[in-house]
């Protein structure tokens, strides 16, 4: 966390978009990493030449794009719905009130006003 806010290289190309989006999917990615390859081109080069490399180049790009696609559908269609059952019921059991997303954005701009961030008009 030290070098968080750090304009370093390495926290620049860790900010980037596809790499959050992958980071969102990850576990998704994880679960279905295994399964996507043998989807894939199966055949067998007797010699390694442009044309193997060529192929199995084409390969792992097929491959990978068809893992992000399963596990961003896994990721929609399973995780977020799973997660927010599962929030849901906890915080029914542990007798926690149901907060909205609205009012969370005006008790972040009530805290924002109180703290006097710059930028928040008071």
């Amino acid at each position: 966390m030290a070098g968080a806010r750090s304009s370093s290289v390495v926290n620049r190309f860790l900010s980037r978009p596809a790499l959050h989006y992958v980071g969102a999917i990850s576990y998704s990615l994880y679960l279905f990493h295994f399964v996507v390859p043998g989807l894939g081109f199966s055949g067998r080069f007797d010699v390694f030449d442009r044309a193997a490399a060529a192929a199995y180049a084409l390969n792992f790009l097929f491959t990978l794009a068809l893992a992000i696609v399963l596990a961003t559908g896994l990721c929609r269609l399973m995780e977020v719905p799973g997660r927010r059952i599962i929030r849901t019921a906890a915080d029914r059991m542990l007798g926690l009130p149901r907060v909205s997303a609205t009012s969370l954005q005006g008790a972040r701009r009530r805290s924002d006003q109180l703290l006097g961030s710059p930028g928040v008009k008071q």
